[in-house]
């Protein structure tokens, strides 16, 4: 109904503020607002966890930063329908999301993180399934 894509949206763009508002405060506190501290931080994480030299990974973050934006955007400007009206760029990016969540938690996350992460991604994949059989 369109009261409920509306409260979607409306939570859709309250996550991507907490994001961002994550971001802005993992560089104030931990990166002293520099690219460079961040990419070095996010190549050595990398290393440590899958053992591959690689400090690109800093640029998934940003893309992702910017897809989220770029899609709250468009929501709001697009009206009620605009899933409904975009259903290819919905499925890529709920992809390109899952495997941001799956990488930032059950990959490079800590603690409890990581089985949240797990359990999180797995209902998402259960959910699209179902969604695509009922369709």
């Amino acid at each position: 109904s369109e009261r409920s894509e509306i409260l979607a949206r409306r939570v859709w763009t309250l996550g991507c503020i907490w994001f961002l508002a994550h971001v802005a405060a993992a560089f104030h506190f931990h990166h002293q607002w520099s690219h460079s501290l961040a990419a070095e931080e996010t190549r050595r994480q990398t290393f440590d966890q899958i053992g591959v030299k690689f400090g690109g990974g800093i640029y998934f973050n940003y893309l992702f930063a910017a897809v989220w934006l770029g899609d709250c955007i468009g929501w709001w400007l697009g009206g009620t329908g605009f899933r409904a009206r975009n259903p290819k760029w919905s499925a890529v990016l709920h992809a390109f999301f899952l495997f941001m969540i799956f990488n930032s938690t059950v990959v490079f996350g800590h603690g409890p993180a990581k089985p949240i992460g797990a359990a999180l991604c797995v209902a998402v994949l259960f959910c699209l399934w179902r969604s695509r059989k009922t369709a």
